[in-house]
């Protein structure tokens, strides 16, 4: 991070501790992503909002984490997805009123792998009738995160 080339911004809430760094591989599966995503969302509440969350594309990492925090606050399966595909037309220029069908292999590869992850299911067909915010507390503190700490986060995230 000390050797990214930051925007003055950036650098700025960098220098002022503002930050939370959380290496994070693709694989929403692996124990050191769920470990290091846990520890970073236990930090969060420590530091005001509004917060941001990216990695080096804006996707994949960055809609994973994202999916999560809006699943924890009520998302529907739908919001989730067409949120995601925004990190895809940001960065591809890939969207689904033009890619439909490209769209639609995208979260089924990438996307719908990482909500059955979180949700603790086994088949994609189920992600629409998921409980998100139920399955995503579950998923929280089932790999660390205490009842005080969830409940932190959600009061930051859920705060307008």
């Amino acid at each position: 991070m000390l050797t990214y080339d930051m925007p003055p911004y950036s650098r700025t809430l960098w220098e002022g501790g503002s930050v939370i760094l959380c290496p994070l591989k693709a694989d929403p599966t692996a124990d050191d992503y769920n470990h290091r995503l846990i520890e970073a969302l236990k930090e969060l509440p420590s530091h005001p909002a509004p917060y941001v969350v990216h990695c080096v594309e804006g996707k994949d990492r960055t809609g994973y984490v994202c999916a999560l925090l809006e699943g924890l606050c009520g998302a529907t399966y739908e919001e989730m997805v067409a949120d995601y595909l925004i990190t895809y037309d940001n960065y591809y220029f890939v969207n689904p009123a033009h890619d439909p069908d490209l769209c639609n292999t995208l979260v089924s590869l990438k996307l719908n792998p990482c909500l059955m992850h979180y949700a603790g299911v086994d088949d994609e067909s189920q992600l629409p009738g998921v409980d998100y915010a139920q399955a995503f507390s579950a998923y929280l503190l089932s790999h660390g995160m205490s009842q005080q700490q969830l409940d932190a986060l959600l009061q930051v995230l859920k705060t307008p």
